[in-house]
């Protein structure tokens, strides 16, 4: 995993942005303050703290370059004045410098002008707080108002670009645009091998074999999962009501049908193609390997 700290315009927008981009771990909203150390005292215009987004990402999914293309996209280059919301770009690794020089360098051609973005080694972060955050999106409603759901469609448009070079377009499909698989006709439907079931995209650990049911239904079916942190969607679809599941990253995984009335006993019906399946014989050189003693349970 590598970082990338990135300044400009307003970071809350910015943090939704990336949220859409796949490689992503981490995303955190702070100040960046490169002249000293960053007190308790209060943020102000001329107090040298910037506005930033600290991004931890996966260097294998997704590049620096293509980072910088999407922060590139979003500001304004040439937005010169010295204050709170200035560009620039801080790095963590030094051989990230020439990577971040050379983009800015490429910008430049497009304009006549110095492209006002400063490119600095990463000396002093400091999280943003509740309380300021909140003080933050007071300031930056009008500015919420007028920015263009089209900037979150160009991210969008990005992500799929990197993610239909990892899988294929039926997985995207399902991942991406809530389709179904056919029943009886899929990759796990009827498969009992022992080992672990993760996200085909993000490699998040999701089910255990040991947890897999023979329900019949021609979808591999979990009766429940080892992850955390996924995410239920109700809705309705004709006339019935449904529970979606999702993992952390917003991809789709299938539905959660409940066994009785007070929701006590319930079955994860899962897409083969949401799922990428590790053997047991696999599982500690895929990174796994704290799962093994689970699975023998």
């Amino acid at each position: 995993m590598k970082e990338i700290y990135l300044a400009g315009g307003n970071v809350q927008e910015y943090q939704k942005y990336f949220s859409y981009i796949d490689g992503i771990a981490v995303i955190e909203v702070g100040y960046i303050n490169n002249i000293g150390s960053i007190t308790k005292e209060a943020v102000k215009e001329t107090s040298g703290h910037v506005e930033a987004i600290h991004l931890i990402y996966d260097s294998d999914f997704i590049s620096l370059e293509q980072i910088l293309d999407l922060y590139f996209y979003q500001i304004d280059p040439m937005y010169k004045e010295s204050s709170i919301r200035r560009n620039g770009i801080y790095y963590t690794d030094v051989a990230d410098k020439k990577i971040v020089e050379k983009a800015i360098f490429n910008i430049q051609s497009a304009y006549v002008k110095k492209v006002q973005v400063e490119c600095e080694e990463m000396k002093s972060f400091n999280i943003m707080s509740k309380e300021q955050q909140a003080q933050l999106r007071k300031h930056s409603f009008l500015d919420s108002k007028r920015w263009s759901s089209k900037v979150c469609e160009h991210a969008r448009r990005k992500n799929k670009e990197n993610v239909l070079t990892r899988i294929n377009k039926k997985q995207y499909n399902v991942l991406y645009g809530m389709e179904t698989e056919e029943a009886f006709d899929n990759l796990y439907w009827n498969h009992f091998e022992k080992g672990i079931y993760v996200d085909v995209l993000s490699k998040e650990p999701l089910f255990l074999s040991r947890d897999k049911i023979n329900s019949m239904s021609g979808w591999p079916t979990f009766s429940k999962t080892i992850s955390k942190t996924l995410k239920k969607h109700w809705y309705i679809d004709y006339w019935k009501i449904k529970c979606e599941v999702k993992t952390k990253d917003r991809h789709h995984l299938g539905h959660i049908f409940y066994q009785n009335l007070i929701r006590t006993k319930k079955r994860y019906c899962i897409n083969s193609a949401s799922l990428k399946f590790i053997p047991e014989a696999q599982m500690r050189i895929e990174g796994y390997g704290s799962y093994l003693e689970l699975l023998k349970k």
